[in-house]
This record gives C-alpha cells, sequence and structure tokens, in this order.
C-alpha cells in the first residue's frame, strides 16, 4: 500500500467510523481510518444493546426491518472472517406499568406488523433475585446485544493488520482542500474524506452547520453475583447482562450536555434504584459517561456537502449506533460505489436551510 494517498480517508474511529470502514474494505475500497483516543464518545458509555421497540408507547422502530437484516448481515460476515463473535441474541422484558399498558401491549401483539417483535404474553414473577419480580413484563422478540468494548479493540487491530489503521489525533485545520486535492499531513485523499466525528461534527468547518444535539449518558457497570440475571430488563433503567456477574446499569438522557464527567447527582440516583430493586449485595465497578450524536429529527445524517462532493458526512446515528451503523454504512458504501442516491430521510440535503459557505 502507497502511505502517501489513499482514495478514502475515514475521520473518526469510534463505531460509525469503524463500521464504515469494514464495509468499505468488503467492498474493496482504498482507505485509511485516522483516529486516536476519545474520552467521552458515544461508545465509551453504551450497553450494545439492540431493542427494536422502544418507548412509553412501545413502538417499533424506524426501518427496524431493514436494520436488524444489515446488523446480523454484518456481524455475520466479521464472525466469517474472523472467527469471532461478538452479537449476541438477548430477551428483553419491559415492564408494563399498568393495565393500559398491558393492553397497549396485547393490541401491538394482534398487529401484524408488530408480530414478529412483540410477544403475545404478559409475564409476572420472573426476577426472583430483584424485587422487580412482583411487577408485569412483555418481551420484545428480534432483540440483540453487541459486546462493544472487545468488538472496536478488534476491529481496530483488524485494520492495522490490513496497514488502513493511523493513530493520530485528526483536525480538520490540517486538511488542505483545493478545487484539484485534498491532502492530510502529506496524504493525498483521491476520491473524498468521510467525518464519522460523533459529536465533535459541531466543531468541524465544513458541517459544523448542521442540527445536531449533544445527548449525555451517564451509566454504571456493577458486579452482582446474587442476580443471576440472562436478560435484558427495562423498568425505569435498564439492566443489562455484560457477562459473569457484571452488568450495566442506565442510562441517563441530558440534551446539550458535552461535558467529560458523569453527573454525580445521577450517579447517586442510579446507585438507589439499584439498592431498591436488587436483593443481593453489588459493587459498583466503573463509572462510564458518553456523548451521543443527536440529529434535530433523530435520523442518521449521511452524504456529501452540498457544496463539494468530495466532503462526506457518517454522524446523527444516537442512541442508537449500534443498530442503525451497519444499515447507514451499507447505504454509504451503495452511493460510493454505485452513486445509488442516499434517501432523503437520511440525507445531509435534507438540512439545506442550515447551510454555510465552505470556509476557503
Amino acid at each position: 500500500m502507497d502511505t502517501a494517498k489513499t482514495e478514502y480517508l475515514i475521520a473518526g474511529g469510534g463505531l460509525a467510523g469503524l463500521v464504515l470502514a469494514v464495509e468499505l474494505q468488503s467492498r474493496g475500497l482504498d482507505f485509511r481510518i485516522v483516529d486516536a483516543s476519545d474520552l467521552n464518545g458515544a461508545c465509551n458509555a453504551c450497553a450494545g444493546v439492540v431493542n427494536p421497540v422502544t418507548g412509553m408507547r412501545h413502538v417499533l422502530s424506524w426501518k427496524s426491518d431493514q436494520l436488524v437484516e444489515a446488523l446480523l448481515a454484518f456481524f455475520e460476515q466479521w464472525e466469517f472472517r474472523t472467527g469471532k463473535q461478538y452479537l449476541r441474541s438477548v430477551p428483553v422484558f419491559t415492564s408494563l406499568q399498568s393495565v393500559f399498558d398491558e393492553n397497549q401491549w396485547m393490541l401491538r401483539s394482534g398487529d401484524p406488523v408488530y408480530q414478529e417483535y412483540i410477544g403475545s404474553t404478559v409475564f409476572s414473577g420472573l426476577f426472583a433475585n430483584c424485587s422487580l419480580d412482583d411487577q408485569r413484563f412483555g418481551q420484545v422478540h428480534r432483540a440483540f446485544r453487541l459486546d462493544v468494548a472487545p468488538w472496536l479493540a478488534h476491529a481496530k487491530e483488524w485494520l492495522k493488520l490490513q496497514g488502513c489503521w493511523i493513530d493520530d489525533k485528526f483536525s480538520a485545520e490540517d486538511l488542505i482542500r483545493t478545487p484539484n486535492a485534498l491532502e492530510w499531513k502529506g496524504i493525498r485523499i483521491e476520491k473524498g474524506i468521510a467525518f464519522t466525528e460523533g459529536i465533535r461534527v459541531l466543531d468541524n468547518p465544513y458541517f459544523g452547520w448542521l442540527p445536531m444535539n449533544p445527548l449525555k449518558g451517564d451509566a454504571l457497570v456493577i458486579s452482582c453475583p446474587g442476580l443471576r440475571l440472562d436478560a435484558i430488563v427495562k423498568s425505569g433503567f435498564a439492566l443489562v447482562p455484560i457477562g459473569g456477574d457484571h452488568y450495566w446499569c442506565g442510562s441517563s438522557f441530558v440534551l446539550g450536555d458535552r461535558s467529560e464527567y458523569p453527573d454525580p447527582a445521577f450517579i447517586v440516583q442510579l446507585n438507589k434504584w439499584l439498592e431498591e430493586h436488587l436483593q443481593s449485595p453489588f459493587d459498583v465497578l466503573e463509572v462510564k459517561s458518553g456523548v451521543r450524536p443527536a440529529s434535530r429529527d433523530r435520523r442518521p445524517i449521511l452524504g456529501p456537502h452540498p457544496g463539494d462532493s468530495r466532503l462526506l458526512v457518517f454522524n446523527g446515528l444516537g442512541t442508537k449506533g449500534v443498530s442503525l451503523a451497519p444499515y447507514c454504512a451499507r447505504t454509504m458504501g451503495d452511493y460510493l460505489t454505485s452513486g445509488t442516491p442516499i434517501p432523503h430521510s437520511m440525507s445531509v440535503g435534507r438540512f439545506d436551510r442550515w447551510l454555510r459557505p465552505l470556509p476557503n
């Protein structure tokens, strides 16, 4: 490989950047991905849960069928290539707080659109090792969990072995843009640069005009040997088994907060919730904090800058990064390899009224 030039540069090595990089590699495209560690990227605090039915009204997620299909295809191909499995099916039980909730759940389960995703039974007495045992739950099908941190580490090492990884902090100030060429730190970029920077896109001179909102999330990782929970439980907060006797618990949703550190008051609230609901002693192993990049309409933002098609954005995955990333990477890959238009619901073009002129 000629390290002095590449067809594409991917700026940002979090979940979005790594999934896009693996997609481009599978299509035989020449690229480099550049990043150094990011203390409060969205994936830092991510539980890796893919739950296609969300919210108090138990609504099916946007494009749920396509997202699940792309997710499974991506990680099945990864397992085939590397022999490592990181995505697993896991049951999700969501609390039904009233008779009205139960009735709504049963109505959803009878809807043909929802039948593949919502169980037709309301459960009680499932969780004898915590006080949630007296609540009633509905089960979500086709739910999954990605073991995020190990996959990120493996993907980075795999890309390094391919000669694609540049371990350096990316700054758009180092990008030289002329009508005939793009160059970053001596590397000529022949076709385009994809910004996969998460919430740092707000500081990007080319895409900082996009209507993006920081959405801060704090969570705890605990050890609780007596809990013996093998399903994801949602009742106010989510309790997620992540291996052995370790569990992830969270999360907060604080709009507009880009700070690197957890909110002490929220951590106290989480601890209190755990003390009230777990009947076995637990230890807090880690306090996690990350900032999700949420778009104004809660949809991904993909595609070329209206003023320069060589500048590409891959962002806006918000709270559903694991669910959205493979589908979005496939969409971007189709655009780059065959010119397939990016659907308007995902395209950067839908925000043209916020567009600012490109810097010189």
